[in-house]
């Protein structure tokens, strides 16, 4: 009896965990390929066969140039044909980029 007690309360647990991460922020998904498009609020790479269009905004940080963290314009950063490694979130429809990695 004891043990069935034990492992109801695991089960309970474990699955209000999943509930709870569930309801906070939208999971970080990766996409890394070359820019095709970029310009102050928008950014699309081609990966393989398929372009991905990201929300880009003032809280989406760039990573891996020589200006990085210095107040510089997010399309003086990078540029069309540049590898990149795009953490990004699903909202409202969008795909929002949180930070863009140049790829060397």
């Amino acid at each position: 009896m004891l043990r069935k007690t034990v492992l109801l309360t695991i089960g309970l647990l474990f699955v209000s965990g999943l509930a709870l991460s569930a309801g906070g922020k939208a999971p970080t998904k990766i996409a890394t390929g070359t820019i095709k498009a970029l310009n102050e609020d928008s950014l699309t790479i081609q990966q393989g066969s398929v372009e991905f269009s990201f929300v880009v905004s003032e809280d989406t940080k760039v990573k891996g140039t020589k200006k990085e963290g210095k107040e510089t314009a997010f399309t003086d950063l990078l540029h069309v044909d540049q590898r990149v490694t795009v953490r990004y979130q699903e909202k409202d429809g969008d795909l929002q980029a949180v930070e863009v990695r140049l790829l060397s």
